[in-house]
């Protein structure tokens, strides 16, 4: 009953926490020390177990992340471990399907070759648009994923997610008619942009060769 009771506490003053930065200007309005530390409060009695509205509450606080000042967000995501925690899960699990997708696309389009380029079947990339629209649903991912992982973690995520960006923006399609690719296509550039898109530009090929060259 206490743990049942802890939980329930910890459920309210997440979602009052929430509310508040669901409102209008919310984020402008909450001081991050305060914030900082009433995550870091909640966090200490949070319980491990899941239940769907824990769940959902955790969404909701990750889908705040990105109003917030780069700063603040990163100590947050720190202060408040079940974030972390969804993030870290969602990374694992985009890391797993896009080398999945890798591996299948690839490997069936390795001795493929058209002026030069890796011939994708007619299907891969539509394939590959789930994974990429998970992503995209939750951008969250993208603000927390500095302080959610490891760097093992981090890279290996980067290097799938890279590796299948390219894939779905270079590589010709099989078929007279690619126009059905262009929606994925499109999503993988905004991925791109969002992920490796600094004030110097675009460094997702910089960075890609040079991760690729170290394990040569």
């Amino acid at each position: 009953m206490a743990a049942a009771g802890a939980t329930a506490a910890a459920e309210r003053g997440l979602a009052r926490l929430i509310e508040r930065l669901e409102a209008e200007d919310g984020p402008e309005k909450v001081q991050p020390g305060r914030l900082v530390a009433e995550l870091k409060d909640l966090s200490n009695i949070w319980r491990p177990t899941p239940s769907p509205r824990s769940q959902e509450l955790v969404q909701r606080l990750g889908c705040q992340m990105a109003r917030l000042a780069e700063g603040t967000c990163l100590k947050a995501v720190a202060a408040f471990g079940p974030l972390g925690e969804d993030v870290k899960r969602r990374m694992a699990l985009a890391a797993a399907c896009l080398n999945a997708w890798l591996g299948e696309s690839l490997q069936a389009a390795s001795d493929s070759q058209e002026q030069g380029c890796r011939v994708l079947a007619e299907d891969a990339l539509e394939k590959l648009e789930e994974p990429l629209r998970r992503l995209e649903e939750v951008p969250y991912v993208f603000c927390c994923y500095r302080r959610a992982a490891d760097a093992y973690a981090r890279v290996r995520f980067l290097l799938s997610l890279a590796l299948a960006l390219r894939a779905a923006t270079e590589q010709t399609v099989n078929g007279d008619d690619d126009s059905a690719a262009s929606p994925v296509r499109e999503l993988a550039e905004k991925l791109a942009r969002q992920f490796f898109h600094l004030p110097q530009g675009n460094v997702m090929p910089s960075w890609l060769d040079g991760r690729l060259a170290r394990y040569d």
